[in-house]
């Protein structure tokens, strides 16, 4: 009895397990159809979120060029010549990217000038206005000159970029009151045999002859094979090696020397307004003395006027005495000769009545016969 009841406890005692082991075995089924599924469904969204963030990494990316070509990418090379010689670099949208001195009398202008992004016309103005104020552009002067030369070979951009800084120059002309003569310096054939010769661009080999005139060290194999920014970076370290040589900054701050270039911008300027103040007054009087003898001038010719005037009403008084006097005695020959014609008719009217007393005493003396 106790065996039959232990057989039928472990009969449904295997019969849980086989239920129990059942849903269990279910169970690793789902979760090993819903991690196939998961998986599945991850790679699915990897590939997504992949293609995605490559999508997003490309947009970025060309957004990033534009903005570099348009606004970072240097475009055109310029250098101003008054006595500062002055290279100014800007971007497709005319902003100043970069400016460097050329000699010394630059450094000295650009002293105390922030020019970086600036419009180029701006740029180009603040330039003049310094010039001018420094003496190197001067007003008591006929003559003054500025050279511009834009190393670019596109003709349409450079008459755009030359048309730009003319304009900048003809506003301070307006304001200051003086003449600037504006010289452009154009691609010769030579120039273009040259850098036919190097395999390099016509505005490139106009900018390193130009870089190579200024500065000894500088050669023309050697630049030829840089590009532009590469170029005007090396030209700035000749600059200042030639710099380091030539003057007593050794040893100062970078602050230091800005400071000593502002004082003697300053002593340039005062040195300039002296100058100007002194050649004033003659100025001053030679224009009043023109003023006086404009005035005079107007003077006689007023007197000349006047005198014109009073001769002319003379000439028609006498004209209308004149024509008086002949009206008069054509009036007194008419009366005269009317009286003459009386006095005729009165004689003839005598003679016809002496004729009629004749004929009269001869009819009384028939009678008397």
């Amino acid at each position: 009895m106790k065996d039959e009841k232990r057989k039928e406890g472990d009969s449904i005692n295997g019969i849980k397990r086989a239920m129990i082991n059942n849903v269990a075995n279910k169970k690793e089924i789902k979760d090993n159809v819903l991690n196939r599924r998961i998986k599945k469904e991850g790679r699915f969204n990897m590939k997504k979120s992949f293609k995605i963030a490559l999508a997003a990494l490309v947009v970025t990316l060309i957004g990033t060029s534009g903005y570099y070509y348009q606004f970072l990418k240097a475009d055109s090379f310029i250098t101003i010549d008054i006595n500062p010689s002055i290279e100014i670099i800007t971007n497709r949208n005319g902003d100043i990217l970069s400016y460097n001195a050329l000699n010394e009398d630059a450094e000295i202008l650009l002293s105390d000038l922030k020019l970086k992004g600036e419009k180029l016309e701006n740029g180009t103005e603040k330039i003049i206005k310094e010039a001018t104020e420094m003496g190197y552009i001067d007003e008591t002067e006929d003559v003054n000159s500025v050279l511009i030369t834009v190393y670019e070979d596109d003709q349409d951009k450079q008459e755009e970029v030359l048309k730009t800084m003319e304009n900048a120059i003809n506003e301070v002309e307006k304001e200051k009151g003086i003449d600037i003569e504006i010289e452009k310096q154009g691609i010769t054939e030579e120039i273009k045999d040259r850098a036919n010769d190097l395999g390099i661009s016509n505005g490139k080999m106009m900018y390193i002859e130009n870089m190579v005139s200024k500065f000894d060290e500088l050669d023309v194999n050697t630049l030829a094979n840089m590009n532009m920014r590469e170029i005007s970076k090396k030209v700035k370290e000749v600059k200042d090696s030639e710099k380091e040589k030539n003057n007593d900054d050794n040893g100062k701050s970078d602050e230091e020397i800005k400071k000593d270039l502002i004082e003697k911008k300053n002593e340039i300027k005062e040195k300039h307004e002296e100058k100007v103040q002194k050649e004033k007054p003659e100025s001053n009087g030679n224009a009043e003395k023109e003023n006086n003898q404009n005035t005079e001038k107007e003077n006689n010719q007023n007197i000349d006027k006047d005198s014109n005037n009073q001769n002319q009403e003379n000439n028609q008084n006498q004209d209308q005495e004149s024509n008086k006097n002949i009206e008069t005695n054509n009036n007194d020959n008419n009366d005269q000769n009317n009286e003459n014609s009386n006095q005729g008719n009165t004689d003839s009217n005598q003679g016809n009545d002496n004729t009629s007393q004749g004929n009269k005493d001869s009819n009384q003396g028939n009678n008397r016969n």
